[in-house]
């Protein structure tokens, strides 16, 4: 497929709070820079450890086990200077977020928010009802002000689109998703039960683990997997010693995904806060059954209807019920959606990166 006209002429300056590798948001700027970064002049990365050193880091309230960093705005200003972006990329409204789309502002550079987290439902899992509102307040305020000075708002699902424009969006729309290259060598098909189950991810109140565990009790033929870091590692750690069919693997390499969802039978993405779910796009890739909560926002995706597996976390039991189903589907029907998953994965990294470059374009073009 043809990379659109003048892609080669562009510079693209992306600013996040996430540490890449360590976090969904990150790991998909990382993504995004392999799968464009052939096809344009220039991609950096402004983020923690990526760019120049930041003036100090610390624990993230309320989760000891992430940590923020502010940057030095001077020094930002001098990447700034130096790539002369046609257009940037602001992916998160924490300082790194805020300090560049202050730059890019000040230096007529239009940016492209990247609505990727309701933070303000996350914050209440983590703090008490005080710092909830103190914390709500202040992230309302900072996605306003992106909202409202970005030329495109991009997020990963219907919902988050349509949040983002109840909360001021001058233009919002929804984000391609990409993965990297190491994704699109072909599969190893997995024969044989169901057996072994995956989760991948931050050990976290959002992800809601605690149903997993629950069906490990319930389903003690099954094996569950957990493979990832977070405030809950000691809780997972703590039921692998319990019982023998949980497993703890701590956090594991990004590069090793692949090899650890051939060496399952299927991926749980149980969370109740999640805007894509971009491990179960991974999971789709391989050829593994993903089995996901509605509150997933990759179960909007239309493309991936006749793909998913899906359960409703409002239900009583509705995992180890979705569990049971899978289980119980056969073989040659796990195998006929597992090829179309991973037909459809192919046209979803095709497209999103031909949609990239020509959103990098237009809004370039349009300053």
């Amino acid at each position: 497929m043809t990379d659109p006209a003048g892609a080669e002429r562009l510079r693209v300056l992306i600013c996040c709070d996430a540490a890449i590798e360590r976090n969904g948001v990150g790991s998909y700027y990382g993504d995004l820079i392999e799968q464009i970064g052939d096809a344009v002049e220039a991609v950096e990365l402004l983020a923690p450890g990526h760019g120049p050193p930041a003036l100090v880091d610390f624990p993230l309230p309320g989760d000891s086990t992430q940590r923020a960093a502010l940057p030095a705005g001077w020094r930002l200003a001098r990447v700034f200077d130096r790539l002369r972006p046609q257009v940037a990329i602001i992916a998160t409204p924490g300082p790194y977020g805020m300090t560049g789309a202050r730059l890019a502002r000040r230096r007529g550079i239009p940016f492209i928010y990247g609505f990727h987290t309701h933070f303000e439902a996350l914050s209440a899992l983590y703090w008490n009802r005080l710092m909830t509102a103190v914390a709500t307040r202040y992230l309302e305020s900072r996605n306003r002000k992106l909202f409202e000075r970005a030329a495109l708002t991009l997020a990963h699902s219907d919902s988050m689109v349509e949040l983002a424009r109840e909360l001021g969006a001058r233009r919002a729309a929804l984000a391609a998703t990409l993965l990297p290259s190491r994704f699109d060598r072909p599969p190893e098909p997995r024969e044989g039960p169901v057996r072994r189950i995956l989760f991948v991810g931050r050990l976290a109140a959002e992800k809601r683990i605690d149903r997993l565990l629950d069906a490990a009790g319930k389903r003690p033929a099954l094996s569950f997997s957990f493979a990832g870091h977070g405030p809950l590692s000691e809780t997972v750690a703590a039921a692998a010693r319990e019982h023998d069919n949980v497993h703890h693997l701590g956090w594991v390499q990004r590069e090793t995904i692949p090899a650890l969802l051939a060496d399952h039978d299927a991926l749980v993405l149980p969370s109740d806060v999640e805007s894509f779910g971009t491990v179960a796009l991974e999971a789709i890739a391989c050829a593994r059954p993903a089995l996901v909560s509605r509150h997933c926002g990759i179960g909007e995706w239309p493309q991936l209807d006749p793909v998913l597996y899906r359960f409703d976390p409002d239900e009583p039991d509705a995992l180890v019920a979705a569990l049971d189903a899978l289980v119980d589907t056969p073989e040659t029907e796990r195998r006929r959606r597992a090829d179309a998953g991973v037909a459809a994965y192919a046209a979803i990294r095709d497209e999103g990166r031909q949609a990239w470059l020509r959103t990098l374009l237009e809004v370039a073009g349009a300053s």
